[in-house]
């Protein structure tokens, strides 16, 4: 459809804009000015027959996606958008009463429209709020107004690990440190029979007391717990029937019985994310395809790291970890190893893959050499035991 300015009559294509609407020209920037004059660049006849009958402008009605909006949710001031997502938007603000910075998490308004997601949405959000342990956002207030749907969670100053990741190498001590961190967050909300299916480094945040982020982080915190199933039934025609093969989470991090039914996946599916999530810091790669581990592309790593990921990789799911805490005694077990050889003996401080080579043909020479030294010393200690005698006697002798 063609429109024209009623001031210099340029003309712009427009699809779908009625007759006075709002609109600002490009040519002579005369403020508000109105289009007129539509144009289907038809025959004049045609132009006549199928040309829109003027109607009054519509009330414009602001988008919730527009980013320079913010909802009001009383008790907050809400300062700007930080982040959004299928599932809605993430604003920061200041809780009123107490007056600490909060994340406030909206559900959108295409999902406000659906009363099963609301109601699922209501139903994690409050089964989150009663979860309380170090390594998990924790859920301040959580309530809807007129048409929005929000939760309020505590503001983590930080970063992501995709963040971290992208920044450069992890250490296998900084791997381990927030893996660990990961897995104890994943026990508190598995206690609580919560299952997080979108485990992803996009929802590891880490917080830090140094601005440079060069130490270990203070705090490893989990978030999106549970939330991601409702984004995934979004457009689901039939909400009211069963669906038992919907896929959720983010595809990589999947385990791969949730690539087949998600609805059916246990505890055993986070802790496959939380293997890919330690193989993805180690090697800057996803466990994808035919891939090596960690030991086999020749890091500085412990041969133990590679059991451990094969274990935590494993696509049968009877296979992997039992639990969370399974996965952290293993990782700890590894360190203790790796922590022992400092304080033995130089023969025991060779790597376990080296002793393996270690035969009697490496070692005979060095026994040899101690044999020997010990017979030199055996030998000199008995000279000196026949010397005593005789100056004993040559005294005794001169006394005379």
């Amino acid at each position: 459809m063609l429109l024209s300015c009623h001031s210099c009559h340029k003309e712009y294509v427009a699809s779908q804009k009625l007759s006075g609407e709002p609109f600002v020209c490009s040519r002579c920037q005369a403020p508000r000015r109105e289009l007129a004059n539509p144009k289907l660049g038809l025959h004049p006849a045609l132009e006549r027959k199928y040309a829109p009958t003027h109607q009054s402008a519509p009330s414009q009605k602001i988008e919730r996606s527009d980013l320079n909006s913010v909802p009001f949710i009383p008790g907050f001031d809400i300062a700007y958008q930080v982040g959004r997502g299928a599932m809605g938007s993430v604003y920061k603000a200041r809780e009123k009463k107490s007056g600490r910075m909060v994340a406030i998490k909206v559900l959108s308004h295409e999902l406000s429209q659906r009363p099963d997601l609301v109601a699922r949405f209501e139903r994690e959000t409050y089964a989150l709020k009663s979860l309380k342990d170090e390594n998990v956002v924790t859920i301040i207030d959580a309530g809807h107004t007129t048409d929005i749907h929000y939760f309020a969670m505590e503001f983590i100053d930080g970063i992501t690990l995709r963040t971290r990741i992208n920044r450069g190498a992890i250490s296998l001590e900084e791997a381990v440190f927030i893996t660990t961190g990961i897995l104890n967050g994943l026990k508190a909300a598995h206690k609580h029979g919560i299952v997080h299916r979108d485990l992803k480094p996009e929802n590891v945040l880490l917080a830090y007391n140094n601005a440079d982020f060069s130490s270990l982080p203070d705090r490893v915190v989990l978030v999106d717990f549970g939330l991601v199933g409702i984004g995934g039934l979004a457009f689901d025609p039939h909400p009211n029937l069963t669906r038992s093969r919907v896929t959720m989470g983010t595809v990589n991090y999947m385990a791969p019985e949730q690539h087949i039914d998600a609805k059916r996946v246990d505890y055993r599916s986070d802790l496959y994310s939380a293997g890919v999530i330690l193989f993805e810091m180690l090697t800057g790669d996803l466990p994808l395809g035919r891939y090596l581990m960690p030991a086999e592309r020749g890091l500085t790593v412990p041969p133990e790291i590679d059991s451990i990921l094969v274990k935590a990789l494993a696509r049968i799911v009877e296979q992997r970890f039992a639990s969370a805490d399974e996965f952290i005694n293993h990782l700890e077990l590894m360190q203790e190893h790796q922590e022992e050889p400092k304080d033995a003996a130089p023969i025991l401080a060779i790597a376990p893959k080296k002793l393996k080579n270690i035969t009697w043909h490496n070692l005979r020479y060095p026994l040899l050499i101690a044999v020997a030294s010990l017979f030199f010393a055996a030998g000199i200690k008995l000279s000196f035991s026949h010397e005593k005698p005789n100056t004993s006697a040559a005294s005794a002798l001169k006394k005379k």
